[in-house]
């Protein structure tokens, strides 16, 4: 419960709180703004990238680009292994998770929703 001179020292203080409170719902949206930008960029490089081409085709397009070696290569194969596994993973938890939160509509619906997505 607040007291009288808390009170009365917001209210004394009106735009100092308002701005404080701008800061904050500020600050707030720059965070989520930076969290959803980055699961859209890693969905998008993901997707755009290893899924338009193949992973034996990215990796012959590197070694010429880049100039790799065989150890470089081997190396990167099993980097973009790793990655498909992970990301993988990730997916069908997160798709098992948002399940759970849906009734049997929404999730006919959500359903309907990825397929159409790719």
């Amino acid at each position: 419960m607040m007291t009288a001179t808390t009170d009365s020292a917001i209210a004394s203080r009106p735009k100092t709180t308002v701005v404080s409170l701008l800061v904050v719902a500020f600050l707030c949206g720059a965070a989520a703004g930076a969290v959803g930008m980055r699961s859209y960029a890693f969905n998008a490089a993901r997707v755009g990238f290893l899924h338009h081409e193949s992973e034996e085709m990215t990796l012959a397009r590197w070694k010429q680009k880049l100039n790799l070696t065989e150890d470089q290569t081997a190396q990167l194969r099993m980097i973009l292994d790793d990655f498909n596994r992970y990301y993988d993973n990730v997916l069908g938890e997160g798709h098992e998770r948002i399940i759970q939160v849906l009734n049997p509509e929404q999730r006919q619906k959500f359903e309907k929703m990825l397929h159409e997505r790719y």
